[in-house]
């Protein structure tokens, strides 16, 4: 009988094994360790090998089997293992096959691999979660894109004073740059990652020498996802080549066809999706029960697979949606899978991601039960009917708290992350919202629970645990103006200049402002067009772009009076400050500095789509503007020239004084699903 040697530790290693059972070829799967040498059933034809082993090892090892081929199914990235393996083989006169896998496949439990920094910038922007970049410093710029850099990046970097400067200017400042010299060991990764909460790391394909292993296994550890920026492919073999390769050298009868057309018929694999509740079995359904009883393995976070409930279970400890998908794709010795979920799979939680990534994938059937949410939980334990509630939640990820407590008499919030109880409540007060009626609930369905209740202005002192969840009951809420218009005595002013209040209405209607808009207000002044837009918008974010150190300052001062908070100051001219600012849907331009030309083309590189609306007062503005527009191809272009006359009393009299007239020009966009207006 033919013999083979599979050098495996991986899916495709005892994929081959598996296949090659009870066929007419001697096959000994070596692996590294004895979890390794569990996964496989052994046959009468299928050997396995459980232990590391060293290059003379491997030789002494081959030279004993005698193989006809060897066939290396080790980790990508295992790069020491195959050079030993490879050495052998020459060594002693065998052939060498190495299977490589599908490009599809580089997604996998460990890693995700690039092509460009780019492709890494948008996949960051989709996610939430604190980022690691160990690239170095010469490409940080090209990360300038990724959205609330400031607060999520952290970069590690040489201890250079050069260096230092250059990150500085890049704007990356304190705790969130660690000078340190490389190499670095595991245990240190691991204490990185944990001490940052690091949920994505960065890196190039540094290989063995530049400590990627020692980032992978940290990552893995500590449940992070690695990003890898370009790694060269392998030459070698797929697995379905690599068996039609050795079917063919050794006449073996009964191919990959055959194989194929018993999966066919194979019955699916089930994959399910289960709320746990809060933690305690108690507030799980009878249906999660039996999903996690029936289930062959358990994938969760840590606090959920410590429950009774699942005691005694294999387990798999994962919170990300992409590497249980891998998971469960790479291991189908499972059959029946539960994935399980704190709270309800319905409400703000994995659950929905990890189905779409599930859906269509050949052999699995997926089944989502529902589970108890801390919401309906809270809420009826505070007597409060929650079909007339506003849901949000603050937990990692972009919340405008306060505009859901101005707008709804009841709102409900999950917090944890950044938003702390003690921070909300505290924002709640400094924006004229401290009569507002709190309750923070904590350890809900333990026996620490815990539900603390007042008035908001009286709960300042107070201290919460970081995970915990709020309800806000505002008795004045919607007794507000919804329409664009403030009052130009309501902003603080100082000498800075202002949109007047009709000018800017107008303006503020010809951007076709959504909810969710992401605005840029080049010029700000006051920021009055800026805190219109941030008003209109509350589910989106407004940048206030404005380079007069007074003009931030009176920002600042008008987001607090008018409890406007989703408005951030950015310092600086234009268009270098808005390099780095998240991608744009709308802009307005009510200062340009004399680089229009350059501000529009950044806005148009940033957002082919963007809607733009320019105020100008002076005719050669208004020329330039116009002409600018038309050169970049703009055919829907509308101006509207604004004439302003408001009364002033004398004595019994009003007389109406005209204001300097203001073109408003606007073009671009995409409006309900139309170009232009």
């Amino acid at each position: 009988m033919n013999r083979a040697v599979i050098f495996g530790g991986t899916a495709e290693g005892r994929r081959l094994a598996e296949y090659y059972r009870d066929k007419e070829i001697a096959v000994t799967l070596c692996v590294a360790t004895e979890y390794g040498e569990s996964l496989i059933e052994k046959g009468k034809n299928i050997t396995v090998r459980s232990g590391r082993m060293t290059e003379i090892q491997m030789e002494e090892f081959l030279r004993e089997q005698e193989p006809e081929a060897v066939i290396d199914a080790t980790h990508p990235y295992a790069e020491e293992v195959t050079d030993n393996i490879k050495n052998a083989c020459e060594s002693l006169n065998l052939e060498y096959v190495r299977v490589v896998r599908e490009k599809e496949s580089d997604v996998n439990p460990d890693y995700r691999v690039f092509d460009s920094i780019d492709e890494i910038v948008r996949y960051l922007n989709t996610v939430e979660g604190n980022i690691l970049l160990t690239t170095g410093s010469k490409e940080l710029k090209s990360y300038s894109g990724i959205r609330d850099r400031e607060k999520r990046v952290f970069v590690r970097v040489l201890p250079l004073a050069s260096v230092m400067n250059h990150v500085e200017e890049l704007g990356y400042k304190g705790r969130n740059v660690i000078c340190m010299q490389g190499p670095f060991t595991e245990e240190v990764n691991i204490a990185m990652i944990k001490m940052l909460d690091i949920r994505f790391l960065v890196t190039k394909d540094t290989g063995v020498s530049g400590g990627l292993p020692e980032k992978i296994s940290a990552a893995a550890k500590t449940g992070t996802q690695v990003l890898i920026l370009g790694r060269q492919r392998e030459s070698g073999l797929t697995l379905k080549k690599c068996i039609q390769y050795i079917n063919d050298r050794f006449c073996i009868k009964d191919a990959c066809e055959p194989e194929n057309d018993e999966r066919k018929e194979k019955k699916p694999r089930k994959v399910t999706i289960l709320g746990m509740g809060m933690g305690n079995e108690e507030t799980m359904t009878l249906a999660a029960y039996k999903a996690i009883e029936t289930a062959d393995i358990v994938i969760g976070a840590e606090r959920l697979l410590l429950s009774d409930a699942v005691r005694g279970k294999n387990t798999h400890k994962e919170i990300i949606s992409e590497k249980i998908t891998d998971f469960i794709l790479n291991h189908d010795e499972f059959e029946n899978i539960a994935a399980v979920m704190s709270g309800d799979t319905g409400f703000y939680s994995g659950a929905s991601k990890l189905r779409k990534l599930l859906k269509d994938k050949d052999g699995i059937e997926v089944e989502v039960i529902p589970g108890i949410s801390s919401a309906m939980y809270f809420l009826n334990k505070i007597n409060i009917p929650w079909q007339d509630v506003s849901m949000n939640s603050a937990h990692g990820r972009e919340c405008n708290f306060i505009a859901e407590v101005k707008r709804n008499e009841k709102s409900f919030f999950l917090l944890g992350g950044e938003t702390k109880a003690e921070n909300f409540i505290k924002a709640l007060s400094e924006n004229g919202l401290g009569y507002t009626e709190i309750f923070v609930g904590e350890n809900l369905s333990y026996e620490n629970e815990k539900i603390t209740c007042g008035i908001c202005k009286d709960m300042l002192d107070m201290k919460f645990e970081p995970l915990s969840v709020i309800f806000v009951r505002n008795e004045k809420a919607g007794d507000f103006v919804v329409t664009a218009g403030i009052g130009d005595e309501e902003f603080i002013r100082g000498k800075v200049p202002m949109t007047k209040e009709e000018v800017r209405a107008i303006a503020v209607s010809k951007l076709k402002l959504t909810e969710n808009s992401i605005i840029y207000d080049i010029g700000a002044g006051t920021g009055s067009v800026a805190l219109e837009c941030g008003a209109q918008s509350y589910k989106g974010h407004v940048f206030a772009i404005e380079r007069n150190e007074q003009g931030c300052c009176l920002i600042e001062e008008n987001k607090k009076a008018m409890a406007i908070s989703n408005v951030t100051v950015v310092r600086g001219t234009a268009p270098e400050a808005m390099e780095a600012l998240p991608v744009p849907t709308h802009a307005f331009i009510g200062g340009s500095s004399g680089n229009m030309k350059e501000i529009v083309s950044m806005l148009r590189s940033k957002n082919s789509d963007i809607r733009i609306v320019i105020n100008t007062v002076t005719v050669e503005s208004f020329s330039e503007a116009v002409s600018l527009l038309k050169n970049l191809g703009y055919e829907d272009i509308d101006i509207v020239q604004v004439n302003i006359a408001k009364n002033r009393k004398a004595g019994n009299y009003n007389l109406m004084t005209a204001n300097n007239p203001v073109y408003v020009i606007s073009c671009g966009g995409k409006i309900s699903g139309y170009e232009g207006e």
